[in-house]
């Protein structure tokens, strides 16, 4: 009788000692494969470009400066599409917005995707960052599926309310500066309106390529609440957001060929400014002026383009 009831013993016991090691070498694999899976995806570091693509006068350039207080880890490209689209249009000598030539954009592709280090230290590489105008590349060959998923693209808009009269005001403040050459605001206006129309085709067009969730940014959420913005904005692309980015001093930016001609009407916001909240109030503070039918009608025609992107903005 004692034998049968250790027999049975030894024979229970057997079994659960059995399906305790199953599940323990269960748990182990489990843990080991997640032990594996999260150090792996710690090594796979994202090191494309980051693009934000906005319009004109979204704040574009005020976001620049954001990554611009990150100089050990970002090498900052201001407009490199847009200011060989320019060059390019001049040497033509016609509307290059209007025309059918097509910009090929390769000494800008070289630039953005050649190395970059931190003071030349090959041992500090920098991650390059740019911001750019998507009307600049709407019709461009860099819009093929191979270059489109080569870059990390975000996006910035802005309500036309606010980014139409801005541009409004810049053209003309343009054409007084630049008078003797120029004299021509209502065609700089009327060349360069349509932006919010673009960057929703842009926009379409890489959220149909990728697979990515399209980081937007909405400028009045941006002004309102900058480090919440911005730390959800970094989230997003995989980087670490640092305080740093919030604040920046006053002083003359590197911004390419830009500077000295268009530096005064366009851009001395972004440089006198030294944070978000600071440039709208910056602006708010302008003198008033008297606008032209064309600028209300500018904001009518592109309010629906805002509403569909606003759509897909960072939500806090």
């Amino acid at each position: 009788m004692s034998i049968k009831i250790s027999t049975t013993f030894f024979l229970i016991f057997g079994i659960i000692t059995t399906i305790i090691s199953f599940q323990f070498i269960e748990i182990m694999n489990s843990s080991i494969g997640a032990f594996f899976k999260n150090s792996l995806s710690k090594r796979i570091v994202d090191k494309r470009p980051i693009i934000l693509w906005g319009h004109p006068r979204s704040l574009s350039s005020a976001f620049e400066r954001a990554f611009r207080q990150r100089s050990r880890e970002f090498y900052v490209l201001h407009e490199p599409f847009c200011q060989e689209f320019t060059e390019r249009k001049q040497q033509l000598k016609c509307n290059y917005l209007n025309s059918t030539i097509e910009p090929l954009f390769f000494s800008t592709l070289n630039n953005i995707f050649k190395p970059y280090y931190y003071k030349n230290d090959q041992s500090k590489p920098l991650r390059v960052f740019i911001k750019d105008i998507s009307t600049c590349v709407i019709r461009s060959s860099i819009q093929s599926i191979e270059n489109i998923k080569k870059m990390r693209h975000t996006f910035l808009i802005r309500n036309p309310k606010k980014s139409v009269k801005s541009l409004y005001k810049a053209c003309l403040e343009t054409d007084k500066i630049y008078k003797k050459y120029l004299n021509q605001t209502k065609n700089w206006f009327k060349t360069i309106s349509p932006g919010l129309m673009n960057l929703k085709k842009h926009f379409d067009l890489i959220k149909n390529v990728t697979n990515e969730k399209i980081v937007l940014v909405d400028a009045d959420d941006l002004e309102r609440e900058p480090k919440k913005i911005l730390r959800k904005y970094c989230e997003m692309i995989g980087i670490e957001f640092k305080n740093d980015m919030l604040e920046w001093k006053v002083e003359n930016v590197q911004w390419g060929t830009w500077r000295g001609f268009i530096n005064n009407s366009w851009l001395k916001n972004a440089e006198q400014s030294t944070g978000f909240g600071k440039i709208i109030k910056k602006e708010e503070k302008e003198e008033q002026i008297v606008y032209p039918q064309s600028v209300y009608d500018t904001i009518i025609e592109n309010i629906p383009h805002y509403e569909y992107l606003y759509e897909y903005r960072i939500k806090i």
